[in-house]
């Protein structure tokens, strides 16, 4: 058996599209990825891109493969859009 697969990023400040749309291109690439990790800050550090990150959550908007972060703060709210 293989070992995963593990696409790595670093800061994303909430720029969801921005990340998803390279990740899909990267996965066609240079995949296919088991998961994506973010590392540092991932929520949007302005309230414009709050909307952005609603999408997700609500699937409005499609994350081409498991996504996880670590890290970071939510200084405008970006946990309790989770809860």
């Amino acid at each position: 058996m293989a070992p995963p697969k593990i696409l790595l990023c670093g800061v994303v400040f909430g720029c969801l599209n921005q990340l998803f749309k390279r990740v899909s291109s990267v996965n066609k690439s240079a995949g296919p990825f088991d998961a994506l990790l973010c590392v540092g800050q991932f929520f949007p550090d302005s309230p414009e891109r709050l909307d952005e990150l609603s999408n997700y959550i609500e699937g409005d908007s499609e994350i081409p493969l498991p996504a996880y972060f670590i890290g970071g703060e939510a200084p405008i709210g970006g946990f309790e859009r989770l809860s």
